[in-house]
């Protein structure tokens, strides 16, 4: 299956069977998509032009939706397999912590993106975000007493911060002068 942006390509789910299939090579496209002529020469070879719906996506997005669309909850019940009392704290929530965790997503991209532009609110998001995150591994590491995953977490999170705090980032941010 190629995943394509253009109108008359059909529905994947139209093509896939109820369950998801068995075995599919997924093709997503470069930036910009596809030219015309490699979709013809993917049909050529018994290829199906697919579309996952109306909007354009990153390429990465694309894949992981397709994968999913391909695969259905099966990717994400592994990935909870990972951290099942994370996945019982989460749905015990239900939809509000995926609420939250979309809303602390689109932050986190907003600050990203802020920091490229020398926001320097986005330095200071960032900053009291690292904090939160390491405040939380120390206070996990006491109440589960897990150290390899707090340890871990403490280290990722301090050195966010050590690189954040650096003079050259805040020079480039206007912090300092």
């Amino acid at each position: 299956m190629l995943l394509s942006e253009r109108a008359e390509a059909g529905p994947m789910r139209a093509i896939l069977p109820a369950g998801g299939a068995a075995q599919v090579t997924l093709a997503v496209g470069p930036e910009g998509g596809w030219k015309q002529e490699e979709e013809n020469l993917a049909r050529e070879h018994d290829c199906e032009i697919v579309t996952i719906g109306p909007r354009i996506l990153r390429t990465e997005t694309a894949a992981v939706v397709g994968i999913s669309l391909l695969f259905p909850n099966r990717l994400m019940d592994r990935l909870w397999e990972l951290n099942k009392p994370g996945a019982a704290l989460f749905r015990s929530i239900g939809r509000l912590s995926g609420l939250s965790l979309l809303a602390l997503g689109v932050a986190t991209a907003s600050a990203a993106r802020g920091l490229l532009r020398r926001k320097q609110w986005a330095w200071w998001f960032a900053i009291i975000l690292f904090v939160i995150d390491g405040s939380g591994d120390v206070v996990s590491f006491f109440v589960t007493g897990d150290w390899l995953k707090s340890i871990a977490g403490i280290a990722v999170t301090s050195a966010f911060l050590y690189f954040l705090c650096q003079r050259n980032v805040r020079q480039y941010l206007g912090i300092i002068s």
